[in-house]
């Protein structure tokens, strides 16, 4: 079962940040790149498209924008 935004955010959002914020120096792009992969989670699930593995899919996601 795929997770709706809302549960995603609140299960994910302060890690997720706070990896962020540990891999990027500057506030301001970690928040940007928060906000952009936080669209992408929505859209994503927008599609209710399955994901057997979310928390594997945010990783990789995640990952790739701090490249």
């Amino acid at each position: 079962m795929n997770p709706t935004f809302d549960e995603f955010y609140q299960d994910n959002s302060q890690k997720l940040y706070q990896r962020l914020r540990k891999n990027l120096p500057n506030e301001q792009d970690a928040e940007d790149i928060f906000q952009d992969i936080c669209v992408k989670v929505y859209n994503f699930l927008e599609k209710k498209e399955k994901i057997y593995k979310f928390n594997n899919w945010l990783n990789r996601v995640t990952s790739n924008a701090l490249c």
